[in-house]
């Protein structure tokens, strides 16, 4: 089994996705296929389940996932001895699970770029606060001020977010996830 159809089927039992379904996405994964709308985002279901509308699909999906969360959300960390043990996997898709991770985990921690740019909001505001209370006959003029610093922060984060954006797509790209080519990404 090549590491994109182990994949696809170790994600479908976890996510709850219908073996029928999983089985056509690995027998039919053209750009076509993918681009094709679905009821769940990612997820092109198969000619029989594409009948149904997209709440009994989901309900379908919840009702079989590994994941404790609910559709559409991802596993949390603390998910994951319950995930790894679950009979539903064969000790070489538990293997993969344990290898990749990160592909499917929501890390139960803050992106620290996110924690950071909060941060920085917070101490313009409260730094605003104070000017103000310190010379409230210049309160116009301080706002202003602020406004500007605001403006300025805001343009840094974006900053920071794209720049993040650029690095997560080059590790999808370095890790095989997407493709570029025909100056399109394909998944």
């Amino acid at each position: 089994m090549t590491d994109k159809l182990l994949a696809d089927t170790v994600l479908g039992i976890l996510f709850g996705i219908p073996k029928c379904c999983v089985d056509f996405h690995c027998k039919n994964t053209g750009d076509q296929n993918r681009n094709t709308p679905s009821h769940v985002a990612g997820i092109v279901a198969c000619p029989e389940c594409a009948k149904i509308t997209q709440a009994e699909y989901i309900r379908a999906i919840n009702k079989n996932r590994v994941c404790p969360q609910t559709c559409p959300d991802h596993p949390k960390e603390s998910d994951l001895s319950v995930i790894y043990t679950d009979t539903r996997f064969t000790s070489e898709q538990v293997l993969w699970l344990k290898n990749n991770n990160k592909r499917y985990v929501d890390f139960e921690m803050e992106d620290n770029s996110m924690v950071s740019h909060r941060k920085q909001y917070d101490l313009l505001r409260e730094k605003h606060r104070l000017d103000i209370s310190k010379t409230p006959e210049d309160a116009e003029t301080i706002t202003s001020i602020y406004k500007i610093n605001l403006a300025e922060l805001d343009t840094k984060i974006n900053h920071d977010i794209f720049e993040d954006h650029k690095k997560e797509i080059a590790r999808q790209l370095r890790d095989g996830w997407i493709h570029f080519n025909d100056g399109h990404f394909h998944y």
